[in-house]
C-alpha cells in the first residue's frame, strides 16, 4: 500500500489498479511520496524478519508435535491444535512473502518507475556483484525455499493423518488409536482441501522468490500469455464461444495473478484458521470436561490459552 503504483504500463491487472485506486494511492498521497518510501524500507525490514520467525517457529512446533506422535504421547486434540497454529503460521509467512517478492518482482518490470527503494541508488557497478557475494547474498533465498519446502512436507504429512473418519470426535484419544482407521466425511473433505491449498500456495510463492522465472516471465511470456498487448495486431475472434472462453480465461488469470486476489485469500484463510481454531479448542475443553480432566484445562490456561 506504500509503494504500489496504479499507473499504466506499470499496473496491467484491472483488479490491482481498482484495489490501487481505492487504497494504496491516497494512503501514497496522505503521507507524501518522500515518507512513503521511508515507512517503505522500515517496513520491509520489519517484515522480513517477522516472516522468518513464522518460518522457524512453524517448523519449531510442528517437530514437536511430531516427535510426541513417535512417542506415542500426544492426543488427537493438542496434535490438532498444533496443526491450526502451524497453519497461522505458515498463513501468516505466505502472506508476508507478497511483501518480499514485490521488492525483487518490481526490478524485473519494463520501464519501472524509480520508486524500488531499496535498489533506487545503487549505480550499475554496485549493481555487478563478484561470484562469491553473488553468493553470499543468495543464501538467505535459498534458506527460505528450502525451509518452507521442509515446512509444506510437514504439513502434508499431518494433514494426512488427520483425515481419518473419526478424528473430529475422538479428541480425548491418543492418535495412535486413530491412525489406521479409514478415511471419511468431513475430516477427508478438509485433508484434501488443505492439500490442495499447500500445493497451490507454495509452489507459486517459491517461484515468486526465484529470481530466473520471474525473468522469464515478465521479459518473454507475460506480453503474449496475459497482457493482451498482441490482440490488436490479429483478427478477433468471431465464435461468441471463443470470444467468452478468452474473456474467462482473462477474468481468472487477472485475480489468481493479482496482489488483491492474494490478499482476499490470505484473509479468507486467515479467517478459517481462526474459527478453526477456537471451535477446536472449544470441543477439545468439552470433551475434557465430560471425562472430568478440569487439569488440563488449567495446564493450557497456564500456557497463554486462555479464551
Amino acid at each position: 500500500m506504500l509503494c504500489r503504483s496504479n499507473l499504466r504500463p506499470f499496473t496491467v491487472n484491472p483488479l490491482d489498479e481498482f484495489f490501487r485506486n481505492i487504497f494504496c494511492e491516497p494512503l501514497q498521497k496522505r503521507l507524501r511520496h518522500q515518507r512513503t518510501r521511508r515507512w517503505a524500507n522500515v517496513c520491509y525490514d520489519m517484515v522480513v524478519c517477522l516472516s522468518d520467525q513464522q518460518l522457524v517457529t512453524g517448523i519449531a512446533m510442528m517437530i514437536a508435535g511430531l516427535k510426541k506422535l513417535h512417542d506415542q504421547s500426544i492426543t488427537v486434540y493438542h496434535l490438532t491444535i498444533i496443526t491450526d497454529l502451524v497453519w497461522f503460521s505458515s498463513n501468516t509467512h505466505l502472506t508476508s512473502l507478497m511483501v518480499i517478492s514485490y521488492f525483487s518482482v518490481e526490478s524485473f518490470k519494463k520501464d519501472a518507475p524509480a520508486r524500488i527503494f531499496r535498489t533506487s541508488t545503487q549505480t550499475s557497478t554496485q549493481l555487478i556483484l563478484e561470484p562469491r557475494k553473488k553468493f553470499v547474498a543468495r543464501l538467505p533465498r535459498v534458506a527460505r525455499v528450502v525451509l518452507m519446502v521442509f515446512l509444506a512436507c510437514l504439513l502434508v504429512y499431518t494433514t494426512l493423518i488427520t483425515g481419518y473418519v473419526d478424528w473430529p470426535r475422538t479428541f480425548n484419544c491418543p492418535v495412535s488409536c486413530i491412525i489406521g482407521q479409514p478415511k471419511g466425511g468431513g475430516a477427508q473433505q478438509w485433508m484434501i482441501t488443505n492439500i490442495v491449498l499447500i500445493f497451490y500456495a507454495y509452489p507459486k510463492s517459491i517461484f515468486l522468490l526465484w529470481h530466473g522465472g520471474r525473468r522469464v516471465w515478465f521479459e518473454k511470456w507475460r506480453s503474449t500469455i496475459v497482457d493482451n498487448q498482441h490482440l490488436g495486431q490479429s483478427e478477433p475472434p468471431r465464435h461468441w464461444a471463443i470470444k467468452l472462453a478468452r474473456q474467462i480465461y482473462h477474468f481468472l488469470w487477472y485475480y489468481f495473478a493479482s496482489d488483491t486476489g492474494d490478499v482476499l485469500e490470505q484473509i479468507a484463510w486467515h479467517i478459517v484458521g481462526y474459527i478453526s481454531l477456537f471451535q477446536n479448542r472449544e470441543n477439545g475443553h468439552d470433551s475434557m470436561r465430560y471425562f472430568d480432566m478440569p487439569e488440563e484445562i488449567e495446564m493450557e490456561n497456564s500456557w497463554g490459552l486462555a479464551s
